[in-house]
């Protein structure tokens, strides 16, 4: 008798212990399974409850990172992966995932630094030197970006995505036979964009292979019927091959998209309000309808404001406003004083009018305001020679350590209307 209470006793200890980890397995197989079936929500929920139970688990952190990731929560992202990273110094995976939450934060410094890490503990990590790729095409480093590309593929060649981003440099570049094999390789792997579509549409034109650029321009549009560069393109191809009929029905479609996008109301019956940061950094008044897409990383606060349907700060528009304030740009692009920030800005732009189909400067003009020193300028800008020509007010103001541009545009057609309301925008800008 005295052996089975003693045996009773030492189950009976054991049981909670067992019970708690059990309960850790079901939250953790939960997140698993809508990890997997892209219930994103879901996932941080169930990883949450086994990280309330157990606060060690370094894969629920690291899970739950890819599920915020995957959701445009990239300062939670980023807090999981630092807490990955800080139990296990050697996780590839984790570097390459914070590289891209700061890569998404603005923070392109740190994103280089996290996949030059995740690259040096994994030298044949694919993944990572395509990032690495993708972080350098955005800070115009192209040479670097394909480089890394050209590594990406040499030990992975079925990720379409490298191929895609090669291509738009071969393209940038002129080699559009290169830019050609590489689109057409991303399709030949599953990659269905529009985007890739049209951008292989605008290859085929370059090589006087006109009826091809149809072709892809048709793709676009069986996914948007009212893509209007696709249709401006289409129409711009069909003049060349001299099917006027074609090409004039695809004109008579961008008439109606402009007119159902731009039913422009009087500017006197326009209701203004302010749009303004979480935390009030700049506030700013545009009409009442007009939609707001922000993202907050910290040291970079961006603002999208457009009448067009936004949603992410990343969505594209013809119209609309674009407010970004820079912090800490000592720590970020190594430039602190007034002087070397603003040369930062400049050299910026002057790297992207390089990539213009064209470019024109109507006016500029040097001011301060709220303590900083700005600079605004007026221009005509056409990315290539089918696309839209946009006017642009190009604001931006610097002073000790911070920069604080924005960008206020709509095609050329209706700027005149526009313009009105990006005056009073201006003046009605507040910057702390």
């Amino acid at each position: 008798m005295k052996l089975k209470k003693v045996i009773l006793s030492i189950f009976i200890m054991m049981l909670p212990f067992v019970f708690v980890h059990a309960q850790v397995d079901t939250w953790l197989q939960k997140g698993q399974s809508a990890l997997f079936a892209r219930k994103y929500k879901d996932a941080v929920k169930h990883y949450s409850k086994a990280i309330q139970i157990d606060s060690t688990l370094t894969n629920a952190y690291y899970n739950r990172g890819l599920a915020y990731l995957y959701m445009d929560d990239f300062m939670e992202a980023l807090d999981d992966f630092n807490k990955v990273i800080a139990n296990d110094s050697l996780e590839s995976d984790a570097y390459n995932n914070r590289g891209l939450a700061h890569g998404y934060l603005g923070k392109i410094v740190e994103s280089i630094n996290d996949f030059n890490k995740a690259i040096e503990l994994d030298s044949s990590f694919s993944t990572a030197y395509f990032n690495r790729g993708n972080a350098y095409m955005s800070m115009n480093r192209d040479n670097d970006a394909m480089i890394d590309f050209n590594k990406s593929i040499g030990i992975d060649s079925s990720n379409p995505a490298v191929f895609f981003q090669r291509g738009t440099i071969h393209y940038s570049r002129g080699n559009y036979n290169k830019s050609l094999y590489d689109f057409t390789k991303a399709i030949k792997l599953g990659f269905k964009a529009p985007k890739l579509f049209y951008n292989l549409g605008n290859t085929y034109y370059k090589l006087n292979q006109f009826d091809k650029a149809i072709k892809n321009y048709n793709e676009v549009l069986k996914l948007d019927s009212n893509d209007f560069d696709a249709l401006n393109n289409r129409a711009i191809s069909y003049d060349k091959l001299g099917q006027k009929d074609k090409a004039d029905n695809d004109r008579k479609k961008l008439q109606k998209i402009r007119g159902v996008t731009n039913n422009l109301p009087p500017f006197n019956s326009l209701k203004f309000k302010t749009f303004t940061t979480p935390d009030s950094n700049y506030s700013i008044s545009l009409p009442d309808n007009w939609n707001l897409a922000i993202s907050d990383s910290g040291d970079v606060i961006e603002l999208n404001i457009s009448p067009e349907p936004i949603k992410k700060i990343r969505d594209p528009y013809y119209v609309g406003v674009h407010l970004s304030l820079n912090l800490n740009m000592d720590k970020h692009w190594g430039k602190s004083s007034p002087d070397d920030i603003m040369e930062l800005w400049k050299g910026s732009v002057a790297t992207n009018i390089k990539d213009y189909y064209g470019y024109k400067k109507y006016t500029e003009k040097y001011f301060s305001r709220f303590g900083y020193q700005g600079l605004m300028t007026n221009i005509q800008i056409q990315i290539t020679e089918q696309s839209v020509p946009l006017v642009l007010y190009e604001y931006s103001l610097s002073k000790d350590n911070v920069l604080f541009f924005a960008y206020f545009q709509s095609p050329v057609t209706d700027f005149e209307y526009y313009q009105k309301i990006f005056d009073k925008a201006i003046e009605s800008l507040i910057l702390k």
